[in-house]
């Protein structure tokens, strides 16, 4: 989970140019077909957004982002400057190829353009 958010900062921060408009973490998140849990369509979508501040799940997830943005802060990057990311799965989507790996995470794999374009 960290690593996933060391993603979205990444990006956010990204000089990469299909990430020139996102330089919040609220854009990155929200870009179109990239994080499943903020398409309205994900079984997961309704659960999120109505989430109680109050909750335990929620409190666990507000704990969990100001871990990450700590480590950050640090130079800590859990995902290795990753930019992109999928779960792990036996055959990978052909995007992946033009990709260099930069970690492998708990059921996730982390990748970066193999040549960094300005």
């Amino acid at each position: 989970q960290i690593a996933v958010a060391h993603v979205i900062f990444n990006r956010a921060n990204s000089s990469l140019p299909e990430f020139r408009r996102d330089t919040t973490v609220g854009r990155v998140c929200l870009q179109r077909s990239q994080f499943n849990c903020w398409d309205r369509r994900d079984r997961n979508y309704r659960k999120i957004v109505g989430l109680s501040p109050h909750s335990d799940e929620y409190k666990n997830m507000r704990s969990i982002v100001m871990r990450a943005i700590s480590l950050y802060n640090e130079g800590k990057d859990y995902s290795l400057d990753a930019t992109y990311f999928i779960k792990r799965k036996s055959r990978w989507p052909s995007w992946t190829r033009s990709m260099r790996v930069t970690e492998r995470v708990g059921g996730h794999v982390f990748f970066k353009p193999r040549v960094h374009r300005v």
